[in-house]
């Protein structure tokens, strides 16, 4: 019976986990296009150098809105690692522990998309935490450089659009490995075979 309520309890960590980090995600999405909307109906003005030089004029609302999702995300990253750590956590322990309550198995092909489809997501943030952002952060300064040439700060402009959009691309790739993670762990925990 104990047994059976820790298991139970796992299993309610596990989602509640996987559920917070599939929900940050899609948060984000939500959130970034909510802000970078209601900035530009603002028209703000911003104060700060280099950004409030002439030469940017016209560009204060992507500024702003820009640097308030760029903090979104680093908070993201944070709340992404802390419910992978969980997730994974559980995952061990559901390997040593609970493995009569896997269908199929913990070599069963539902587990093994299941641990694959957390993986992903995994992969993606680490990548993005010690590649993709720094390159983007990098492109930014550039991009709003008084020292650099116009030439050098449209290129950076164009870089950065481009690891921008792959950025996207990933979130949403992982927002989708998660959602498959859910699906089919209905289908791998809490039954036995």
């Amino acid at each position: 019976m104990i047994r059976g309520g820790c298991s139970r309890l796992l299993t309610g960590v596990y989602w509640l986990a996987l559920g917070t980090w599939l929900g940050a995600i899609v948060m984000l999405a939500v959130g970034a296009a909510v802000t970078f909307r209601t900035v530009r109906g603002m028209a703000p003005t911003v104060g700060v150098e280099p950004f409030s030089d002439p030469v940017f004029a016209g560009s204060a609302a992507n500024v702003l809105a820009g640097a308030v999702v760029a903090n979104m995300l680093g908070a993201l990253a944070w709340i992404q690692g802390v419910c992978a750590a969980v997730v994974v956590g559980c995952l061990g322990v559901q390997w040593v522990w609970m493995r009569d309550t896997v269908c199929g198995g913990l070599s069963g092909w539902r587990n093994l998309l299941r641990v694959a489809l957390i993986i992903g997501p995994i992969a993606l943030l680490v990548w993005d935490r010690s590649r993709l952002s720094p390159t983007i952060h990098h492109e930014h300064e550039i991009r709003y450089d008084l020292k650099v040439s116009p030439d050098e700060r449209e290129a950076a402009r164009v870089r950065f659009d481009r690891y921008h959009r792959i950025s996207e691309r990933a979130m949403g790739l992982s927002g989708l490995m998660l959602a498959g993670a859910g699906l089919v762990s209905s289908l791998t925990l809490g039954f036995r075979r």
